[in-house]
């Protein structure tokens, strides 16, 4: 099912560079968020950390504000997660769960699909 974009002023994205602590390291996260009436796709490229993983969340709240209970995340393009990207995904995951809505996790690199499976979300992961 192709999804439409949609229009730039509907159209939620977030890039952003973030200092770390450390002031050598720079971060980047990509996010593009396609809505459709009931269904979202949430395309996320870049360092899903500590830095960024608010980023992540304020996307994923703005989907579950505009009436969405079906979001895909796609992390093909996701270079590096640390453990607060995969609590962000986590987050995520229980905030959609709780609405009575869905996450699921598509494209999901293999060093990322297992710590997702061992973290026993292996349902939640698609192909």
């Amino acid at each position: 099912m192709s999804l439409p974009v949609l229009a730039t002023a509907e159209r939620t994205t977030a890039e952003r560079t973030t200092q770390h602590a450390d002031d050598c390291d720079v971060a980047h996260l990509g996010l593009s968020l396609h809505l459709a009436p009931s269904h979202a796709v949430l395309q996320v490229s870049g360092e899903l950390e500590a830095a960024t993983a608010d980023l992540f969340l304020g996307v994923v709240d703005s989907a579950l504000q505009r009436g969405c209970l079906e979001l895909e995340v796609d992390l093909a393009d996701v270079t590096f997660c640390d453990v607060r990207g995969i609590d962000a995904v986590l987050t995520a995951r229980a905030r959609f769960l709780a609405a009575g809505g869905e996450l699921r996790l598509r494209q999901v690199r293999p060093f990322l699909r297992h710590v997702f499976l061992l973290l026993r979300l292996g349902e939640a992961v698609e192909g």
